[in-house]
């Protein structure tokens, strides 16, 4: 069964959560570029100018949450996330198969539940502020909210397809070859 076409509809699935991750890539992407610069600000202020900027670690604590909740939904997109394959991989094809679905179930309640916490810290902390950046501390919170979000997404995909005996998508992207792109 593993061999079967996708359909029409799981291929515009397929093609609109990969648009999703390959977005969700960028923005980490773009935080670390940002969280670099502000390091890199903070160190040139407070030794070359004799003037810290305070902002910068403020800023640089929030990327850090944007970088790591972002590129975690990424690695479970992509299936990078941390697994122990060796021990379903010497099992029967029929247990493997059913330890591969409760994974996947298990990041999709983990995620549901991390996106439904998550968003209650943004809506408790969102009239408080974070002090020298003078914006709301529900920020915080954003990122795991939208990563819980994620996770459910990717995963249910998984889910879903493996109940109904469909293939699996693969969002990841495709390696260069060795020499280029170095």
């Amino acid at each position: 069964m593993a061999d079967l076409e996708p359909t029409a509809l799981e291929r515009r699935v397929d093609a609109t959560l990969d648009v999703v991750r390959r977005v969700t890539a960028l923005i980490g992407g773009l935080a670390l570029v940002v969280i670099v610069a502000a390091m890199g600000w903070q160190v040139f202020g407070r030794y070359v100018l004799n003037a810290t900027p305070t902002w910068a670690e403020a800023l640089s604590i929030l990327l850090i949450s944007v970088i790591t909740f972002l590129m975690t939904a990424v690695g479970v997109a992509e299936r990078t996330h941390l697994a122990v394959d060796f021990v379903r991989e010497t099992l029967p094809r029929a247990v493997a198969r059913l330890m591969e679905l409760v994974r996947d179930l298990l990041i999709l309640g983990f995620g549901a539940v991390m996106a439904v916490q998550a968003w209650g810290l943004v809506q408790f902390n969102w009239s408080k502020t974070i002090p020298l950046l003078d914006v709301p501390e529900g920020l915080r919170a954003v990122p795991p909210a939208i990563c819980g979000v994620l996770m459910v997404l990717f995963a249910g995909v998984f889910v879903w397809r493996r109940l109904r005996g469909r293939p699996q998508p693969t969002w990841k992207a495709p390696e260069a070859p060795l020499g280029e792109g170095d």
